[in-house]
């Protein structure tokens, strides 16, 4: 289940940017803040757009948040500071606990903002932004967004045949068999069904020259205000970046290596880019209030 948002019905080019940044920024920036302040606003934001998000969280994102925080310091020895050893003689360091521990953090925040992302760009936006420039790249792109929740469905629908097929013997080695077969006729299924699409492309004549698009999409001035502050904001932050000052050490002491305030300044810019369209959507909702009760 998703919640009416206004940044959704937003222009496909704002959109595609606004993640864009904030996941580039995610990603290619060590600091620590950045990584805490990108995750807390991804799951922020997320729990705003679906109803579906605690479920998410508990199921996916925590689960492989700690599994990365774990395998971390059992595989990394480095540091200076050690707090005891294994049995295998190997140093257990407190700069690889608190780095396996910002992995996991930025591996939370990435499933977060790409949750949104898939939310928020739907097959028809990703089309339409490629499929004139590059219409392998839009198609390849749609079709991969829309395979995981259609594989995820389908998936259940063959197990639960399964299921009803096995009877009563839910032995473990029979629901192995049957997990397997279900997973074996899904596989099958989505191959088809992407060759069919990409067939069926292909007859619409997707990708010719001088075909025409039809498009609901127009560029109002909010999109034109919405890009504007997301790129001021992401090449704010880049341009910090690229010039060292948002530079953190994990290694081998985990110690900042830029001021202390220009850091924090930076990472309020970046919180605010993270925020933006959460922002978007709770002021859109608060105008629709402030018109209930006019009326």
């Amino acid at each position: 289940m998703h919640r009416f948002s206004a940044f959704r019905n937003a222009h496909p080019l704002v959109n595609f940017i606004l993640f864009g940044l904030i996941l580039a920024l995610t990603v290619c920036v060590d600091h620590p803040i950045i990584r805490a302040l990108s995750a807390f606003c991804g799951a922020a934001y997320y729990f705003f757009l679906s109803q579906n998000a605690l479920r998410f969280t508990l199921r996916v994102v925590l689960p492989l948040s700690l599994l990365t925080a774990i395998l971390n310091p059992a595989f990394n020895h480095r540091g200076a500071t050690i707090l005891t050893y294994f049995p295998s003689g190997n140093p257990l360091t407190a700069e690889s606990l608190i780095y396996g521990a910002f992995a996991g953090v930025l591996l939370a925040a990435s499933l977060f903002w790409f949750a949104c992302l898939s939310d928020i760009m739907t097959t028809d936006k990703f089309v339409y932004l490629f499929g004139r420039i590059l219409p392998s790249l839009g198609l390849l792109l749609s079709m991969a967004l829309r395979f995981v929740p259609l594989f995820h469905r389908k998936l259940r629908e063959a197990a639960d045949a399964q299921k009803v097929l096995g009877g009563r013997d839910r032995r473990l080695t029979a629901r192995i068999r049957d997990a397997l077969s279900a997973f074996s006729m899904v596989v099958t299924w989505s191959l088809e069904n992407a060759a069919q699409t990409a067939d069926s492309m292909k007859g619409r004549g997707y990708g010719l020259r001088g075909r025409t698009f039809f498009s609901v999409y127009r560029f109002s001035a909010a999109d034109a205000f919405l890009l504007c502050v997301s790129v001021a904001l992401g090449a704010a932050v880049i341009l910090g970046a690229a010039f060292g000052l948002l530079d953190w050490l994990y290694y081998p002491r985990f110690i900042s290596d830029s001021a202390p305030l220009t850091a924090g300044l930076l990472s309020a810019v970046f919180c605010m880019l993270c925020l933006l369209p959460l922002s978007f959507d709770l002021a859109e909702v608060l105008l629709w209030k402030r018109s209930e009760r006019k009326i």
